[in-house]
């Protein structure tokens, strides 16, 4: 367990993988996150994130690494990882010049996609292979072609040059972080209110003193309510360009806000409405305490659709009893298709007391709704630690503001 050092910054930086689809993306991205190799027998259809943390110079540098399907006929999708990237890894196989060769694509993609600044590197997988391999003065050349930063030999099989890829990979970003480069999702989150920091399953959780809150939020909804453009709000304080892509999986942001005076952080996650991305995005329901649930006041059939999505959220979450339901009508600059007794009673059947109509389009309402949501976070995380003392009696542990029982819950909501 890693103790944070008052101050301390945290960087966050999301990192897409790409290339040709059977040159090993996903063999890599399992080894990195398992240690283990695994043959895959399909190739994959849709993208897997993992996110690893470490300290580095008095600093927290946490990598989300992005596995993106590499079929042709996915470019749609996967072109839409690189929006907010960090970096990209362009991977090709040692036995295979065509993939080489078909990384130019890629890189334009990335370049109408993602930052101007954003690390190119690229990555040469199966170095076990001995027959039909590429030269080292072609891959090179290659390298200067496609303006990569520069190349690292691996094998996804044996594990060699795994750890040393991201080992580099760590080191690069926290280069990175502390230079002008400001885009994406390399967020500067002052940590001053950690009293301590622990990796569990891959993910960095922070531990809070009582003195300081932290949250993770959740936006669902179906796709075209507004969720990624309320997320970019959130994330920047201003309204989103207009040009605002379908979100595939989750994009993840940091924010604090004074609320009563306490320093409050919250991790506000936005995923992707679209069925073919649930699997991705439920993993990220187990430990969200506040559920934002968008519907578009112009689409009746959005607010019909959200108790599927309770339900879902219900079932994978910690600690359900605990989530925080906020309903949200946006696009409130639009005409109104929703009639307000049916909002009434789908409060009432949720046992949701909590409703705000915004346009996250404009920001109309934003940010009152962003701080009105915070302060009953607080109130009802004081109510549920101040309940949780009392019924254990004094034998409880004590995570922030909130008492867990031993023995009986791993919640830390």
């Amino acid at each position: 367990m890693t103790s944070a050092t008052p101050n301390r910054p945290f960087h966050c930086h999301k990192v897409c993988l790409t290339g040709q689809a059977g040159v090993g993306k996903t063999s890599t991205f399992m080894r990195i996150k398992t240690g283990r190799f695994r043959v895959w027998s399909t190739t994959n259809l849709h993208a897997d994130m993992y996110e690893m943390t470490r300290l580095i110079n008095g600093e927290d540098i946490s990598i989300v690494l992005h596995d993106t399907a590499g079929q042709e006929y996915y470019g749609t999708v996967s072109q839409n990882f690189y929006r907010n990237a960090t970096a990209v890894i362009f991977m090709f196989a040692y036995n295979d010049l065509l993939s080489l060769e078909r990384l130019t694509s890629h890189v334009e993609e990335t370049t109408r996609h993602s930052h101007e600044k954003c690390l190119r590197i690229l990555v040469c997988n199966k170095i076990d292979l001995e027959d039909d391999i590429i030269s080292k003065d072609i891959i090179d050349c290659r390298r200067q072609l496609l303006e990569c930063d520069c190349v690292y030999y691996i094998s996804a099989c044996t594990g060699q040059g795994v750890n040393k890829l991201v080992d580099a990979l760590f080191q690069r970003l926290a280069a990175f972080s502390n230079s002008d480069n400001t885009f994406g999702e390399s967020i500067k989150l002052q940590s001053e209110n950690f009293s301590e920091s622990r990796l569990v399953e891959g993910k960095a959780i922070a531990i809070m003193e009582n003195k300081a809150h932290d949250f993770e939020m959740i936006l669902l909804g179906d796709a075209g309510v507004g969720k990624t453009t309320l997320f970019i709000h959130l994330q920047t304080g201003k309204p989103a360009d207009d040009d605002v892509r379908l979100t595939i999986g989750v994009d993840i942001a940091y924010k604090t806000l004074n609320i009563s005076g306490q320093d409050v952080t919250v991790k506000i996650s936005d995923t992707g409405g679209n069925e073919r991305f649930r699997t991705l995005t439920s993993s990220f329901y187990r430990r969200a305490n506040i559920v934002l649930l968008l519907y578009s006041i112009e689409d009746q059939y959005t607010l019909q659709t959200l108790p599927a999505w309770i339900t879902e959220c219900t079932e994978q979450n910690e600690c359900p009893d605990n989530l925080l339901w906020v309903l949200i009508g946006n696009k409130s600059d639009a005409d109104n298709d929703v009639e307000p007794s049916a909002v009434d009673s789908f409060c009432k059947e949720h046992n949701i007391k909590n409703r705000h109509f915004i346009s996250a389009k404009y920001g109309t309402k934003v940010d009152d709704m962003f701080k009105s949501v915070l302060k009953v976070a607080l109130e009802k995380r004081k109510s549920q630690g101040m309940e949780a003392a009392s019924n254990n009696n004094g034998s409880s542990i004590k995570v922030g503001t909130t008492a867990i029982a031993p023995k009986k819950s791993t919640c830390s909501c």
